[in-house]
């Protein structure tokens, strides 16, 4: 279909240093389901340590440092949770796996990636954001200096 060709096209015609090279394989439900979660990993977490050439790459790195951080502390943030405020960041939740699994399909290379997450990552700061201030060394520092 449409997706699986936009893929293959983003992949053969416009190769670069980033790309993913996840093609969609629609030859089974399992290796459509296998494609599309390898292209998901690759869309949340590339440029992954082992492909860091340049400078470029260092920043996309630290930046999916800070998702995977932010990511953590989402979850943690909502397994604390109860009632209304568990059900609010559920549905943050829900509406941040559907934005981010819809922007991994049509992107094939981890430069392309990093703009997308641009739509979405305000929503892990206001999911992951308050665990992590809380967390922060910085913060204990502030208090115990406080008269």
């Amino acid at each position: 279909g449409y997706v699986r060709d936009y893929r293959q096209r983003a992949i053969t015609e416009q190769r670069g240093r980033a790309d993913y090279g996840i093609p969609l394989d629609t030859s089974s439900p399992g290796a459509v389901a296998g494609s599309v979660a390898l292209a998901y990993a690759y869309y949340m977490f590339a440029p992954f340590p082992w492909r860091v050439t340049n400078l470029l790459d260092v920043y996309g790195l630290l930046e999916v440092a800070l998702r995977t951080v932010l990511i953590g502390c989402g979850i943690l943030a909502w397994r604390r949770a109860a009632g209304g405020r568990r059900a609010a960041l559920g549905l943050l939740w829900a509406l941040y796996l559907s934005l981010t699994f819809f922007w991994s399909l049509g992107t094939a290379n981890y430069g392309a990636a990093l703009r997308h997450h641009l739509t979405t990552q305000w929503i892990l700061v206001v999911l992951g954001g308050p665990v992590l201030l809380a967390a922060a060394p910085w913060r204990r520092t502030v208090r115990e200096a406080a008269p």
